[in-house]
């Protein structure tokens, strides 16, 4: 007599661990440009334009700023604190979020978490 096969089938839904793609060294790699950049500018001072746009709207440059150290690394400086936000706000995101498991180890600590949050 043949054996039925069995109607219930049984995934393993635990994932491997999340990571930045690239790593942290392709996640702050912008900022490290800028840094050249700035580097580049402070060596050329005299090459740089007396003005430059910050702004652009549908027609074009709208806002320009003065040549000034204050505006050059000033701006820089905003560009590498805006990519450093996102890059750990990418590391928060994959790092500290909370993963939802079915089964084993990764059950257990989520029944845990589970169990610290019922009272709110």
């Amino acid at each position: 007599m043949p054996a039925t096969p069995s109607s219930i089938l049984e995934v393993d839904l635990a994932m491997p661990q999340e990571r930045l793609p690239g790593g942290p060294v392709v996640a702050v790699l912008p900022v490290l440009f800028l840094g050249g950049l700035g580097l580049w500018a402070g060596f050329h001072w005299d090459r740089l334009p007396p003005r430059f746009p910050v702004h652009w709207g549908i027609h074009g440059a709208n806002r320009w700023v003065t040549t000034t150290p204050t505006t050059v690394f000033g701006f820089l400086a905003m560009l590498a604190f805006m990519c450093l936000l996102v890059a750990g706000l990418a590391w928060g995101i994959v790092h500290r979020t909370r993963r939802i498991s079915t089964a084993g180890a990764g059950a257990a600590a989520s029944g845990i978490f589970d169990g610290l949050w019922s009272n709110y």
